[in-house]
């Protein structure tokens, strides 16, 4: 069977919730001048980082590419939901 598993399930599945209010502000002052797009950007790559260290930790596997880190999350839960 195909499921699909959107990224409002699996992320918060591996622990990878919404930025918290300070972890904005810290990307924001950061990155002083930068347009609302560009925030917006920088937030995605920090909860994209985060799952790539949660393949990391979780697997052992230093994946090349946030798509393979993707992948190997959406595996996962996708087994423990449905297997």
């Amino acid at each position: 069977a195909v499921h699909d598993i959107s990224p409002l399930v699996w992320q918060p599945a591996i622990g990878n919730k919404t930025l918290t209010k300070a972890e904005k502000v810290d990307i924001d002052l950061a990155n002083p001048g930068k347009s609302k797009g560009t925030l917006q950007a920088k937030y995605r790559e920090h909860r994209k980082q985060r799952t790539i260290e949660w393949v990391r930790k979780t697997y052992g596997v230093n994946a090349a590419t946030d798509n393979i880190a993707d992948a190997i999350a959406i595996s996962h839960v996708g087994v423990a939901t449905y297997c």
